[in-house]
């Protein structure tokens, strides 16, 4: 990799990280281009050369996303039982939700115009379909829903605890209401 290239990955990574700082501290709609330009001290032309917008920076939190699950939470899953697994998945997302911070998840949330949530080919979706679908494999799968209606379940049901705990500001342990939940909704689809 040529010194030009390492410069322009360290110049995208100090922008990002001054985006999402700054964002953290004055929320999504308060935040401005010039803001981050200065946390990240660079020029608003540099921010232009690598993000088309705001937005656009928040695409590349789901990217961060993805790759905290394949580098992170799936290495720690290989020798778990099957609800073991589906709790320590979503154990880490919550983790997730809380490391980027209560504003900028509220953003994330609030938008209907977010379809990444959604997209099937994500690496958290394609993480959480294998571990259904070893679970079906195995036998440990109870439900007679089809397999890809047991995974959107369970993210609506993920999400939906993120956006309850958005509404109430935080207020209550984001982690602890995901684990609790969970561990109710595996008994609706997981054998012993």
């Amino acid at each position: 990799m040529t010194q030009r290239k390492k410069q322009a990955i360290q110049t995208r990574q100090k922008i990002l990280n001054a985006a999402i700082a700054v964002m953290q501290k004055h929320g999504f709609e308060d935040t401005t281009i010039e803001q981050i330009c200065k946390k990240a001290k660079v020029s608003v032309g540099s921010f232009y050369n690598y993000f088309k917008s705001k937005q656009d920076v928040l695409f590349v939190v789901f990217e961060s996303a993805d790759l905290y699950f394949k580098d992170t939470v799936e290495p720690q899953l290989a020798s778990l039982a099957v609800s073991d697994k589906i709790l320590l998945f979503f154990r880490h997302y919550a983790r997730y939700n809380l490391d980027t911070g209560l504003d900028f998840v509220k953003h994330l949330y609030g938008s209907s115009e977010n379809k990444f949530f959604i997209a099937q080919d994500r690496f958290m979706h394609k993480l959480l379909h294998n571990i259904l679908a070893d679970a079906q494999a195995e036998g440990k799968l109870k439900s007679d829903m089809p397999l890809q209606e047991i995974e959107q379940y369970m993210f609506i049901l993920a999400r939906g605890i993120v956006n309850d705990w958005c509404l109430y500001d935080g207020s209550y342990d984001l982690e602890q209401r995901i684990v609790l939940y969970f561990q109710k909704t595996l008994s609706l689809f997981i054998t012993k």
